[in-house]
Formats: C-alpha cells, structure tokens, sequence
C-alpha cells in the first residue's frame, strides 16, 4: 500500500513518544499513525519502502504497540526501530519486521540494520503502528508480510469500467440560474454491489475524503455553480473503519455569464429607442470557447430557439422595461444556458417650484438676491447623482450660457422666469423646466382674542394659539407663524412659545405676539397681537353653609316612599349677584354625562330614596359651566322598627317543632310607640308586599332549623311608611349528657368530685341544684352523700347523679365500753353491694361483709382477736378496690 502526499508538520497535538518511554530511545518528528485489525491470527511482518529509496537521508522510523490497547494507555512499545541507515553503514533505507530477525528494538543512529523480529498475533486483536520521519522527505509504501490476515478492505465496484462523470444542463430544473443539480448517489448500487456493512459518503474535498469529516447532508440534490466540479467519496466499513476512496467530475458543459440591463435615454421624447443586444455579448460568453449567443423576447423562445430578435432591437411599449432573454450556446455542445436582462428607456420630469422671497435688501425695487439652488432635492425625486445647470433665458438655455452662481442670483424682473437642466451622470440623460422667482411683502390678518373658562380652578389654562395661524395668514400659505411672549421676541425671534401656551399669571389678561415669517426668508416678516384670558366659572353661592339636602314626608296618599321635590329651592341663594345664569339638574351621572336633564325640576317626583340630585350651571354670557353640585332628597319615613330578640324553646316533643307566641316582640319592635301596628311574615319579600301573614302563635316549619320571621312595623294614622325588621325562632335540640364522674377521697377534708364531659364548656354544674358553676370540678369536701347536677346552658336538659366520699376509722376499740365497738367504712352503706375484706399481719382473712353491715367486732370464730393492726380490701360497687390498715386496740 502506498502512501502519498505525507507533508506532515510535527507530531500532532499530543506527543505519545519521548526517548524516555521506549527501548528504540527516539521521539517524534513528522509521524503517521495505523490502527491494524487483524481478522485472522498468525505473524505478523512488513517491509517499508521509501519512494527515494536510493537517497540514504531519507530515514524511516517504527514503533508498533499492543495488543488491544487504549490510545491513551498505550505503555511500551512491543517493537520499534530507529536506526539511521548512514550512521549504520547500510546501502538501503528500508525497514520493517521479518521472521529471520532475532532482536525485537534497535536504535538509535547506528545501532541495527533497520529490521526487527516479527510478531505473533491473535484473531481480532486490534496494534498501534507509528512510522515516524526524522530525516529527508519521502513517500512510502508498505509490503505487509506473515501469515496473519486483514479484514477485507471496501472497494468501488465497477464491473464493466463505465467511464465516471455527471453532465447536466443548466435549466434542466426548470431554472436558469446559472448552476445544475446533481445527483451524485446514481452510482452508488453498482459502487456498493455484493458488499455488505458498508457505508458510502460524498465529500467536496480530498482532505474531506480521507478524514471522513464533514460528509454532504443530501447527495441526492447536490447544486453545482461551476463548469467542472470534482467529487470526492469514501466508501467505509463501520466495523473495522477501513475504507476506499474514489472520485468522479460533475460537467456543466455551457454556462453564461452576467448580463447587465441596458438603459437609455428618451432622446425622442417618445419612451422608443433602439438597442444594440450585443453590448452584453463579451459578458455572457466570458472565457466560454466556441460559443455564439442569440436573443429573444420570451424563455419559451429562447428555450426553442424561435423568434430571434437583433441585434438592433426597438423597444415595444414606450416607458415600460421589457426583459430580453440572451441564449448563449456551444459548438458541438447539446446544452444551452439563458439568462435574462432588462432594457428600458429613461425619462423623467422637473416639476416647477415657484420661489418667493421678501424684498428686504433695502430698496423696495421688487429685485433680491436669491439662492435658485433651494428645490434641488425636490427637483431630482428618486433620481440619483443628478446635476443642475440654471439659465436666466430660454435664449441662454439654447445657446449654454448657464449662471454662474445660482446660489447668489439678484434677479432682473419681478417676476422672472429662470431655466433649469437636470443631468442624471449615471445615464447622461437630461432635462429641463422653467419656474418663476419673485418677491412680495409680509401682511398678517386679525387674529382674534382667546378666552378659556377657568376649568381648573387656578386661573391657568392651556392655549392653542395655533388656532389664530389661518387668520394671521389671511390665505398667505407662503409664511410661517410662530407665537411670543413680547413684541421684541416676536421682533427678533427669540424664546418662540411652545404650543399649546399655558398662561402665566391667573386670571390675568395676557397679549401675545405673532411673527408672521415668509418661508426660508427670516427677513421678510411682520408682527401683530392679540389677548389671551381666563374666564370666571358659575357659582354655586352658600353665604351661611347652609345644609342644601332636601326631605319631606310621603303624604301624598300614595305608599311608595316617592314625592314630589321642588329641586330649584336654592336657586335664589346660589346665584346671588351672578347674572345670565341657567341651571340644570339630573337625576343621576349617566344622566349628566348623557345630557339628559330633568325636565321639570321644580315639581320632581323621587325614583330611589334617597336619591342623590346633580346639579350644573351655565353662564349663557360666558359659555362656562360650574363644577358639579350635588344634594340629596329623601323621602323621611317616620316608622323606625326597634331591635326584636331571637324566640327559642327546648325540644320538649321530642320532634323539634314548638309554637311561638310572635307578639311577644311586638313592645320591642314598636319601640314603645302607640299608633304602630306589628305583623310577621315568613319572608322578606311578603313583609314588602304585604302577603301571607303569619298567626301570632306559630309553629316553626323545619325540626331543628333556626326561621327567619319578617316583622312589617306601620303607622296607624300621620306620614305613610314602614320599616321591616327580622329575628328567628329556633327549637333547641335537648343534648346527650355524656360523662363519668371521678372522686378522690378517704381524706378528712380534702376529697373531690370531678366530672369528665366531652364538650365540658357546653354544661354547667351544681352540687344543690341551684348554684351552677362553669367549671365541672368541686373539691375541699368532706366525706359524705352528696348530689351531682350536669345541666344544659340552654335549660333544656339536666342529670343527676348521687355520689358518696369515703373514708375509714384508723382505729377502733371493741372493749364493751359501747364506743367504737366495731369497724366499719363511713358512709359504705350507701354503696351496699361493696365488699370489705379483713386480713391479719399474716394475710389471713379474719372477717367479711358488706356494705349494708354494721362492720368487724374484732372476733374471729367465736374468739376475740387481740389488738394490733389488721389490714383490709374494700371492693367497691363502682370497680375501685381501696386497701389500707388500721388498728384494734382492746
């Protein structure tokens, strides 16, 4: 295998070699890197040839790693070579590894003779080879010796060794543009042919090729802009990475070059020329050889090459651009190229703009000095790089005697008629146009007089002077008008108001001065003036802050809380001094903001009670109007209902309905007041419409459910009116009294009683029936009876419970003197069924009884007992077992 073209620069990026890693004690210089994958195992050997092989300078250096190690791990070589062939005295420069060699590294400079032993490989195993040039420039190829085998290297098939190559014809896509386009993947099934694990790719470059970087997305549609194109393919097998390469040229056989658009000028006036097509001839063929180009009005006709044209050619329509299409062929060639171009006529006109100037040089002649250059940019529109000539006569204009300085031209006559050329220097097409200069005088019109109402209440107002700019002209649409705060100002014009003007002292007449100027003529210009001021609003006069609402009662025999309202009762007062004045009133803002103002104010009949009046006044003099007032009317209803108490009642039926005398509110809802009548109904809306009255003793409709009863309070003679009012009756569930009661006792004066209650703060609790307490806990108690009370804080419900202290005498003395005879718990005898067991010092039961007894004797069998302490279980009805000792003393 030969390889070509090794101009390498140096090692690379990382230096994998140094002389202190390897037996041969040399580095890199200028190397190249093989990867070998062995398919079958067996030896392995090479010989590397230069292609100077004659030329001892030349010196090959190798290092071979493995097996299957990482790129980056790659550890000692297992061969290497880096004998010079001069310093070693040898007549050739190759190298390699063969099986009649002995030693496995040589090197460096004269050490060996450029051959090493070779190696025994396996199958699959995967080498490294480095083969590094320190001296000389040569290509090499490589002999591969041994009997270990390669995987199959991919190959381009071409069994009947068709000639490669693409010729495609620009416009075969429909498109003349000047490029083709390819497809390159046509070879690719007889390229591929009985392979398999093969990858083809299409490259631009060689480098592209052989690095198998950077491969063509889509192959299929490859655009091509150039005559000869090369193209470069790899063919790869992923698994093993070797490849092939190959390359074949892609032809576009005839391309044309530029064509420029040809313009002319309408030297006829008419939008016709004549066109010479072949001025474009040297453009489209370019370096194109035996080629001949034709013309044509149309594609379709240059596609047939039908209907030649030229190559004097007339233009049709006048002023319209015509695109003409040039067809360039090839001798021998079956392909063509076109490519369009545009022709067009150039014409354009001067439109005459009048200049006007003041005659302000000092001698009212109607002569001055003006600056004709001033409407160029006007003059030449969208053309471009044009220039102009001025003429004062159409006699000069003829004979080219153009002004010297138009910018500085004193004019001859008043008015005067001056001629302009205009030349566009890219076609050096022209033309030309007449237009007038002269001068006038300044003359303002009257402006009128401004007032504005003081809307803002400070006496300041923005002003659009701008509104006097038509009277100042007077029709003069020639001047410009600009506003000053004094004559001097407007004089020299200086410190020009900005508009809109906000006055500068309230309420203070101001004059303002307007400078009418002729345009781009400062010097032609006149002044005149006129006053700004701010008028007075209406006002709403209220000399002693009187209260400005207005109520009544409804007493016009009609129950609807509505009355009529002279609404204009204030009126005297409000306006005071103020003359020209109207007043308006509205029943609400939409009302205000729409316009609509009550009719008839002095006899208006209310719509809400309260309703809130709007009220506005209007100088008919002026044309202000007043800030917006407002007052209230009301209907005053003389029924005022007092605050009724809720009407409950425990669930003594068990079935959570009870009758509710409703008249027990009556007194609270009246308020005490005689001449007022009480009625109740079951909603809102029935209390206001009068309907479905309830009974005075009335059932509640739903068990447990809190009704809302509507309580109607009327006046019984006076003002119409009502108030309504609402409380509820509810019947109280009788609660579950759930509880234990716990005791502490055999103490003499410190026992308690403690009620354990879920919902404790629900009850409350007595030990008499009488005096209740919040807190279920009663303590400090002697031993004794005592009676228990849990009742419902809504009265409803209420248990009781009896409940006995303990305690027991710590001695007794049965000795017949009758006292202290036997021995017994106090109190037991209430709990009758308990059980009190006697024990002596040694656990024996020695007596047993019941509650309801009279106790121990201190006998047992007949026999008394003697003294000393005897222990004792009481087992109590309630589950308790007490135990304790006392003592019998005889």
């Amino acid at each position: 295998m030969d390889y070509y073209g090794l101009s390498a620069g140096g090692v690379g990026n990382i230096v994998e070699l140094s002389t202190a890693t390897n037996d041969c004690h040399s580095e890199e210089h200028f190397s190249v890197w093989f990867k070998i994958q062995i398919k079958d195992g067996g030896t392995l050997g090479f010989v590397l040839t230069p292609e100077e092989i004659d030329d001892l300078v030349v010196d090959f250096d190798f290092w071979l790693f493995g097996p299957n190690l990482e790129c980056g791990n790659l550890g000692d070589p297992i061969r290497c070579s880096t004998t010079n062939p001069l310093q070693a005295g040898l007549d050739y420069n190759t190298t390699g590894m063969n099986e009649t060699e002995i030693d496995v590294s040589e090197g460096p400079s004269s050490d060996g003779n450029g051959f090493i032993q070779w190696v025994d490989v396996e199958d699959d195993e995967i080498y490294y080879l480095v083969v590094d040039r320190p001296h000389g420039f040569s290509n090499f190829s490589i002999e591969w010796t041994g009997t270990a085998t390669f995987h199959e290297v991919p190959y381009f098939d071409n069994p009947n060794d068709i000639p490669l190559g693409l010729t495609q014809c620009d416009g075969d896509d429909g498109v003349y543009d000047q490029m083709a386009v390819f497809d390159l993947t046509v070879y690719q099934d007889m390229f591929i042919g009985t392979q398999t694990d093969v990858e083809l790719t299409y490259h631009v470059s060689m480098n592209d090729m052989i690095t198998g970087e950077n491969p063509m997305t889509n192959p299929q549609s490859y655009t091509c802009g150039t005559p000869v194109t090369t193209v470069y393919l790899r063919m790869t097998n992923p698994v093993t990475g070797c490849y092939d390469i190959q390359t074949f040229n892609l032809d576009i056989p005839v391309i044309s070059g530029d064509a420029e658009d040809i313009t002319l000028c309408d030297d006829n006036q008419n939008g016709i020329r004549e066109f010479d097509l072949t001025v474009n001839d040297p453009d489209i063929i370019g370096n194109t050889e035996n080629a001949s180009v034709s013309y044509y009005t149309s594609m379709q006709d240059a596609e047939n090459a039908t209907g030649a044209i030229g190559p004097l050619y007339e233009n049709e329509n006048p002023y319209e651009s015509e695109v003409i299409w040039a067809r360039l062929e090839k001798t021998d060639e079956n392909c063509f190229d076109l490519i369009p171009f545009t022709i067009s006529v150039y014409s354009f006109e001067i439109t005459p703009i009048p200049i006007n100037l003041c005659d302000s040089d000092g001698t009212e002649d109607g002569l001055t000095t003006f600056d004709l250059t001033i409407n160029e940019e006007s003059f030449s529109g969208n053309t471009p790089n044009a220039s102009f000539t001025y003429y004062a006569s159409g006699s000069d204009l003829l004979n080219d005697n153009p002004i010297n300085n138009p910018t500085s031209y004193f004019s001859t006559a008043n008015p005067q008629m001056i001629y302009v050329r205009m030349t566009n220097n890219d076609t050096g097409c022209f033309a030309t146009q007449a237009f007038s200069i002269g001068t006038s005088t300044v003359t303002p019109g009257t402006p009128q007089n401004l007032a504005m109402c003081d809307d803002n209440q400070n006496g300041i107002q923005q002003f659009d002077l701008s509104v006097n700019d038509s009277l100042v002209q007077d029709g003069d649409t020639s001047a410009d008008i600009t506003y000053y705060n004094s004559q001097q100002d407007a004089v020299n014009a200086t410190n020009p108001l900005n508009l809109p003007y906000q006055n500068q002292q309230p309420y203070t007449d101001e004059t303002i001065w307007v400078r009418m100027e002729r345009n781009n003529d400062s010097e032609c210009f006149n002044i005149t003036s006129f006053t700004i001021s701010i008028l007075n609003l209406p006002v709403f006069n209220n000399p002693n802050d009187i209260l400005l609402d207005l109520s009544q009662c409804d007493d016009d025999g009609v129950d609807d809380q509505s009355n009529a309202f002279d609404l204009t009762a204030h009126e005297e007062m409000f306006t005071g001094q103020q003359t020209n004045l109207v007043y308006y009133y509205y029943a609400d803002m939409n009302d205000f903001e729409d316009g609509n103002a009550i009719v008839n104010p002095q006899a208006y009949a209310n719509i809400t009670n309260p309703q809130t009046i709007y009220t506005q006044i209007y100088n008919t003099e002026t044309g202000c109007y007043s800030p917006l007032q407002n007052f209230t009317i009301e209907i005053i209803n003389p029924i005022v209902a007092g605050e009724p108490v809720d009407l409950w009642q425990c669930d003594l039926h068990m079935n959570g309905l009870q009758l509710f005398i409703l008249s027990v509110n009556d007194d609270l809802i009246a308020n005490g007041e005689s001449n007022r009548e009480v009625i109740y109904y079951p909603s809102l809306q029935d209390a206001q419409n009068e309907t479905n009255p309830l009974n005075d003793v009335h059932q509640n409709s739903v068990p447990y459910t809190g009704q809302t009863i509507w309580a109607r309070l009327e006046s019984t003679n006076g003002c119409l009116g009502y108030d309504i009012t609402s409380f509820t009756i509810s019947v109280a569930q009788l609660p579950v009294i759930d509880y234990t009661i716990r005791v502490e006792d055999f103490t003499q004066y410190d026992n308690s009683i403690a009620i354990d209650i879920p919902n404790w703060e629900e009850f409350e609790y007595s030990m008499d029936g009488e005096n209740y307490t919040d807190i279920p806990y009663f303590g400090g108690l002697p031993p004794g009876l005592y009676e228990v009370y849990i009742r419902s804080k809504d009265g409803c419900k209420t248990e009781q419970e009896d409940v006995v202290l303990l305690n027991y005498p710590k001695y007794f003395t049965p000795n017949g003197d009758g006292i202290n005879e036997t021995w017994q718990v106090y109190f037991i005898y209430f709990l009758p069924k308990s059980k009190i067991s006697i024990f002596d010092r040694y656990g024996k039961l020695v007596s047993s009884f019941w509650g309801d007894s009279i106790g121990w004797d201190g006998m047992y069998n007949g026999e008394a007992l003697p003294s000393t302490d005897y222990w004792f279980l009481l087992e109590l009805e309630d589950g308790r077992n007490i135990k304790g000792h006392f003592a019998m003393v005889r």
